[in-house]
C-alpha cells in the first residue's frame, strides 16, 4: 500500500513538473522532497501504526499539496487571462481532490472509514465516480490546453516577422486599417511613421548578412522600447519599419520620431562598420476618413524627402 500511494503522489508531482515546463518554467526540487517525505511518513505509519486514520490523512495531505501545486501552475499559466481549457483543468483537479478531502474529514470527524466494497451511493460517488470524472476532465482539459497553445503559436507565426519578432507587413496593414476605422468613428487622430535604416546596404556589403540581421534586430528592439504599448510596430519589408500610433497628432508623432532618431543613434554599431546606425522617418497623420493606402503614400513621400534632405531625420507630410 505504501508503494501504491507513493506512486500516486509521484505521478501528481510529475504532472506538476510537466505543467511548469509547459508554461516555460523549470521543474522544482521540492517535488522530490514531497515524494520522499510521503514515502517515509506513510511507510513508517504503515509499519508501526495499526490504525488506518493516519494513513488516510497522510495520503490526503500529500495529494492535496500535489494537486494544489498543479492548480497554481495552471492558474498562473504564462501570465495571460484564464482560458476555457485552463478553467476546465482547474475544475477537474478540484473534482479529483474533493473525495480525498471528504474521506479524510469523515474519518477525523466520525471515525468512519469509506470502504471500496460498498453499496452506499455516497461512497460510490466519492470513491469511484468523482475520481473517474476528474481524471477524464483533466485529460480533456490538458488536451485543449495543447490545442490552444498550437493555435496561438500558429497565429503568432502568421502575424509576426521571424527575425525581428515584430508584426509582419500583412498584420501591420490589417491592424492599421482597423485603427483608422476606429479613429474615424471617434474623430481622433492617427499617425503613422514609415522608417528606413540609412545606408543599410553597406552593412550587408561590408560585414555580411549575418551582421545585417543583427543590426535589424537591434533597431527593432530599440523601436519597440521607445514606443508605447498601444503602438502597432511592424517590419514593413527589408530594412523598413512601420509604426501606427492611435490618438496621436502630427506634433506628437514628430516628438516620437525625434525620440526614435536619438534612440537608434545610441545603438552600438556592429564591429567593422565605419558609421553608426541611423534612420530616416516619414510621418503622416490621418485627416477625416482618410484611407490606409493614401496615408501610407503620404508617409512614403515624407520618407523620401527625409532621405533627400540628408537622412537621419524625421519629415512630416
Amino acid at each position: 500500500m505504501a508503494f501504491g500511494t507513493t506512486a500516486i503522489v509521484a505521478g501528481l508531482v510529475w504532472m506538476w513538473w510537466g505543467m511548469r515546463v509547459f508554461f516555460g518554467r523549470a521543474p522544482k526540487a521540492f517535488g522530490w522532497w514531497l515524494i520522499g517525505g510521503h514515502a517515509v511518513m506513510f511507510g513508517g505509519i504503515y509499519a508501526f501504526v495499526a490504525e488506518t486514520h493516519f494513513r488516510v490523512i497522510s495520503f490526503a495531505v500529500a495529494v492535496a499539496v500535489s494537486v494544489a501545486l498543479i492548480v497554481v501552475e495552471v492558474w498562473r499559466g504564462s501570465g495571460t487571462p484564464l482560458t476555457v481549457a485552463r478553467r476546465l483543468v482547474v475544475f477537474a483537479y478540484a473534482v479529483t481532490l474533493a473525495p480525498i478531502i471528504v474521506r479524510a474529514a469523515i474519518l477525523l470527524g466520525t471515525g468512519t472509514r469509506m470502504t471500496p466494497l460498498t453499496d452506499s451511493t455516497f461512497n460510490v460517488i466519492m470513491l469511484y465516480l468523482l475520481p473517474m470524472a476528474g481524471g477524464l476532465l483533466s485529460s480533456v482539459g490538458t488536451l485543449l490546453m495543447y490545442f490552444e497553445r498550437t493555435i496561438a503559436e500558429k497565429d503568432y507565426i502568421a502575424n509576426h516577422d521571424e527575425l525581428t519578432r515584430l508584426y509582419n507587413r500583412r498584420a501591420v496593414i490589417e491592424r492599421g486599417m482597423q485603427t483608422l476605422a476606429a479613429a474615424a468613428r471617434s474623430n481622433r487622430a492617427v499617425s503613422i511613421l514609415l522608417i528606413d535604416i540609412d545606408h543599410f546596404k553597406s552593412v550587408n556589403d561590408t560585414l555580411g548578412h549575418e551582421a545585417g540581421d543583427r543590426a535589424l534586430s537591434a533597431v527593432a528592439t530599440t523601436l519597440s522600447a521607445a514606443c508605447r504599448r498601444s503602438d502597432i510596430i511592424g517590419r514593413h519589408g527589408g530594412e523598413e519599419f512601420c509604426i501606427v500610433c492611435a490618438d496621436t497628432t502630427a506634433e506628437e508623432a514628430m516628438h516620437l520620431g525625434e525620440r526614435l532618431l536619438r534612440a537608434v543613434e545610441a545603438i552600438t554599431p556592429p564591429p567593422g562598420l565605419r558609421r553608426g546606425l541611423s534612420i530616416s522617418i516619414g510621418i503622416a497623420t490621418a485627416t477625416d476618413e482618410q484611407g490606409w493606402d493614401a496615408l501610407l503614400q503620404q508617409a512614403d513621400r515624407a520618407l523620401y524627402a527625409a532621405k533627400n534632405a540628408g537622412r537621419n531625420r524625421a519629415v512630416a507630410a
